[in-house]
């Protein structure tokens, strides 16, 4: 599994980015969004502080 994911690291960052963009814009990203990402993606954009909002 870790393969797949490191013979594509353009497609993680390119959703990083996308999510980033997003939260510049709107100050918040959906849950849903930020699962989308692996898991070390996602622990840095809480770290950031990146206000996450519940998809229910």
């Amino acid at each position: 599994m870790q393969a797949s994911a490191d013979a594509e690291p353009e497609v993680a960052e390119a959703g990083l980015e996308t999510l980033c963009t997003i939260w510049r814009r709107d100050g918040v990203v959906g849950e849903d969004l930020l699962l989308k990402l692996d898991p070390q993606a996602q622990e840095r954009v809480r770290a950031l502080g990146v206000r996450v909002r519940s998809p229910w």
